[in-house]
């Protein structure tokens, strides 16, 4: 419409505008994954807790010359690589819409003038704040960068995301793009790497997938694995489950020794199998040492990323594998 026309009726007058106020930098849609759909339920059903219960947050300390603005350009370089992280999610969360660019503000916090006692109060605050920021999976961002200054030589740096945009692996990948931009930056080198794969293939392979011959074998093999009576053990525990599901959780992280390791892996490689598989069986057998079930499902988290051998891919990839395992108490191995 062209801005000059105009319309009368009686005593309104009505300018057409060449403007759109719905309009946004909205560029390309592409349907959610399976994955990323679980997660949009999970948090319609349980408001702000559950959503915040899917934040992936992690901090590090940085030490020496650091260069406040250059990380800004660093992490709008990171968001511009990476089209999970400009991401936004339908109503109805059938679909993700990818802008085109996105503004990302890092906010710096200044603790510089208080005692060390103090700044360990004021961190801990920020830390639980940042973890439970509430994502507006709707509107975004969907992932936020924040600074701490303790000094000139010493900051640290959180940085937080939603687990439908972002799993494990990629915090990995996050972590390595911004310390190699940065690095080019400080350097006053331009950054230069192969393109990062778009999430929005990913979630283009999977429709493909899920459609095939091949998805259909996959989909028939979990099946026969689970016929007839599924196994649910009862675990132990200290004080009634409430009447209705919350989303309260701690981790609790156990340094395991060094030559415990060790040993583990060398029982591992005498069966043939891998640390991680050795230690899924250990696990096992403890939950059938405390449920006395001898019939036992292990959900194993499985990166999409490394099945797909798309290794520098940011987005929700990862899927829980029910691995099934019947114990014979008694069998012991060689």
């Amino acid at each position: 419409m062209n801005i000059s026309d105009t319309k009368h009726n009686d005593d309104l007058v009505f300018n057409s505008v060449d403007f759109d106020p719905f309009a946004g930098s909205e560029k390309l849609r592409v349907a959610t994954t399976e994955a990323q759909r679980e997660i949009w339920t999970n948090v319609q059903f349980g408001g702000h807790a559950a959503n915040c219960a899917y934040n992936e947050s992690v901090s590090l300390h940085l030490n020496g010359k650091f260069q406040f603005e250059n990380l800004q350009k660093t992490v709008q370089l990171l968001f511009e690589r990476h089209p999970a992280l400009r991401s936004t999610f339908s109503d109805d969360g059938m679909e993700m819409k990818i802008s085109d660019t996105l503004k990302i503000d890092v906010p710096l916090i200044d603790l510089t003038a208080f005692s060390d006692e103090i700044n360990k109060k004021k961190v801990e605050d920020i830390l639980v704040g940042e973890a439970e920021h509430d994502f507006d999976l709707a509107n975004g961002p969907l992932g936020k960068i924040s600074v701490i200054k303790f000094s000139p030589t010493k900051h640290q740096l959180i940085l937080t995301f939603h687990h439908i945009v972002c799993d494990g692996w990629s915090l990995g990948i996050i972590m390595q793009d911004l310390s190699k931009m940065y690095s080019a930056l400080a350097k006053g080198e331009v950054y230069t790497d192969e393109p990062a794969i778009s999430y929005m293939e990913y979630a283009i392979d999977e429709q493909q997938y899920l459609s095939s011959k091949e998805a259909a074998d996959v989909e028939n093999y979990w099946l026969n694995q689970y016929q007839g009576n599924i196994p649910a053990v009862e675990l132990p525990i200290n004080k009634q489950r409430p009447a209705l599901r919350t989303y309260s959780a701690k981790r609790i992280d156990v340094e395991v020794n060094p030559d415990l390791i060790d040993s583990i892996k060398k029982i591992g490689a005498k069966q043939g199998t891998s640390f991680v598989a050795t230690f899924v069986a250990a696990f096992e057998v403890f939950m059938h040492r405390i449920t006395g079930s001898a019939d036992v499902v292990v959900g194993l988290a499985a990166a999409g990323q490394s099945l797909e051998g798309k290794q520098n891919l940011v987005g929700h990839c990862v899927n829980l594998l029910p691995l099934r395992s019947k114990i014979t108490p008694h069998s012991s191995i060689n």
